[in-house]
């Protein structure tokens, strides 16, 4: 699936360690010395406000994400400017971790030395371009509309950016980047961009293991209850049959206070997608999805299926008596509000 979407950008302190394996780097322009002006934000909400519930997901001393090229990929610092781009990025990630997709990673004008990575639309970020005609190594910018773009090798392109950041250049973060796997069966690479310290795979497992996990009085009840769940997606509303695992029985203890309303996104025309901002225990089995079916991928990002699949996921459950095209409609092309409840 999923195996999605895009450098793992998250927000963590300098660890020594980590740094002392980034080796030398080139020289860098200093960030510029800007400040946090505040963002095109809804009427409800004041320039003011907007920019203190920002500035509360940005360590401002630790102007700092981590991207992971790949699943698994070794972790890289990414060192932000002090502008409201950089800052309006961090904040995003501070509250929901991002997983980006790259389509097209060897098809495009100048390849060999820049990436780019597709945001979802949802993301607001303002951008102050700039005429930028050289670039060094490991320098990453915002393009607009809601695109993120790194030089893994330095270049001469004349393009309109704004600067975001940096990464410390070393021969091991540009093979990292030309070695990001293409994902089997999918025909795209992902980058990783979480908001929290990078984990190690056994590091993960365990918190996979621990967190969200049901309690045996919710398992109890929930066996007592009807397994089904209501699907609002838009103004359709649907009823879907749901699995018995413990996967479920965390999804049921998220929802026991009331309805959990999600923003999906669509991604390689099969599915929508949103991360949870929890991790739920996983069963994962070899699955041929179908239009309707409910899944659960890496413990955190739930999709529903419009279209075929074929991968290792944690079955959730099943829209009823719908075909993939009522579904397609209800769906959309685009993001989509989807709430799911227990009543």
């Amino acid at each position: 699936m999923i195996k999605k979407i895009f450098v793992i950008l998250c927000m963590i302190p300098v660890f020594g360690m980590m740094l002392s394996g980034c080796g030398s780097s080139k020289d860098f322009p200093d960030p510029p010395e800007s400040v946090l002006k505040g963002n095109s934000f809804s009427t409800a909400q004041t320039e003011d406000e907007a920019a203190n519930e920002i500035e509360s997901n940005v360590s401002q001393a630790a102007m700092e994400l981590v991207a992971c090229f790949g699943d698994g990929g070794e972790p890289f610092i990414l060192h932000l400017y002090d502008n409201d781009t950089a800052y309006a990025i961090a904040g995003h990630v501070g509250t929901s971790d991002w997983r980006l997709p790259i389509y097209h990673y060897d098809d495009f004008d100048n390849w060999e030395v820049m990436q780019y990575y597709d945001i979802p639309s949802r993301y607001e970020i303002p951008s102050a371009p700039e005429q930028i005609t050289e670039e060094k190594a490991g320098t990453v910018y915002y393009s607009e509309p809601n695109r993120i773009i790194l030089f893994y090798q330095d270049a001469e392109v004349s393009a309109e950016y704004t600067p975001v950041g940096y990464f410390d250049y070393t021969d091991e973060f540009a093979q990292a980047v030309i070695d990001n796997p293409v994902l089997e069966g999918w025909g795209n690479k992902i980058v990783l961009v979480t908001a929290g310290e990078p984990q190690t795979e056994t590091v993960q497992q365990n918190e996979t293991q621990t967190e969200a996990q049901p309690t045996e009085d919710v398992r109890e009840n929930a066996e007592q209850e009807v397994a089904e769940m209501k699907v609002q997606i838009g103004e359709s509303v649907f009823t879907a049959t749901l699995a018995d695992n413990s996967s479920v029985d965390a999804l049921r203890e998220l929802m026991a206070d009331g309805p959990l309303t999600l923003n999906m996104s669509d991604y390689a025309n099969m599915e929508k997608t949103a991360d949870l901002g929890v991790t739920l225990p996983q069963n994962n089995e070899q699955m041929n999805t179908q239009a309707g079916d409910i899944i659960l991928y890496q413990g955190r990002t739930l999709t529903i299926y419009y279209d075929t699949n074929s991968w290792s996921l944690t079955p959730i459950g099943k829209i009823d008596d719908v075909d993939a095209q009522e579904l397609r409609e209800a769906l959309g092309t685009g993001d989509v509000t989807v709430t799911l409840s227990l009543e």
